[in-house]
């Protein structure tokens, strides 16, 4: 699955009685070049904004480094580790101007979260991340949000861009109906299928 996609590979060694050792092995990715100024062309110097966040992953990782990252560029972050808690927090929190939302957590899968979502707010704006295909996931439940997915593991700055993207398009949306349909490269389309 997702090792595989990401061209590495798992080694296994195991010992009857003793236990089993899986090494992982992926491949290495090499800082990007400096321009001709000196300037690191990975670096980019994002807007951030003010806006709340809602965060939703069982992995603390996760959590913790997307919270800093998304403080750190001046977001109010909530934070949840399934969809019930999640969808907790929608409710009792006006003002979620954005969900970033995992697609497999216990409790309640992002989908099933995202159905309960859509329910209370159809304009509702999400970023769908898993390690998953976003082929797999059930075009009904796309039909009346805005959704952009981010493929794991992903790099904070293809978060940053994306949020502040979505974010963007929310505030010039204000003049239309803001529904669009979800796209798996990360772009929108306007309109219904």
């Amino acid at each position: 699955g997702l090792v595989k996609a990401h061209d590495g590979y798992i080694d296994v060694h195991s010992i009857p009685g003793e236990g089993t050792v899986f090494d992982i092995y992926l491949p290495v990715i090499s800082d990007p070049p400096a321009d001709e100024s000196g300037h690191d062309q990975g670096k980019t110097s994002w807007h951030g904004g003010s806006e709340t966040i809602l965060l939703v992953d069982d992995e603390d990782t996760i959590l913790t480094l997307g919270r800093t990252v998304l403080e750190e560029q001046g977001y109010r972050v909530l934070t949840g580790t399934n969809g019930q808690e999640a969808l907790e927090i929608y409710r009792s929190t006006p003002g979620i101007d954005l969900v970033i939302l995992d697609l497999n957590m216990p409790r309640m899968n992002g989908i099933e979260c995202l159905r309960e979502l859509a329910k209370i707010n159809p304009g509702i704006r999400v970023i769908i991340c898993s390690g998953y295909s976003p082929d797999k996931l059930i075009p009904d439940v796309m039909q009346h949000v805005t959704a952009n997915f981010l493929s794991k593991p992903f790099e904070m700055k293809k978060l940053l861009d994306l949020v502040r993207k979505m974010l963007d398009e929310q505030q010039q949306d204000t003049q239309g109906d803001g529904q669009h349909n979800f796209t798996k490269d990360g772009s929108r389309q306007t309109g219904f299928p």
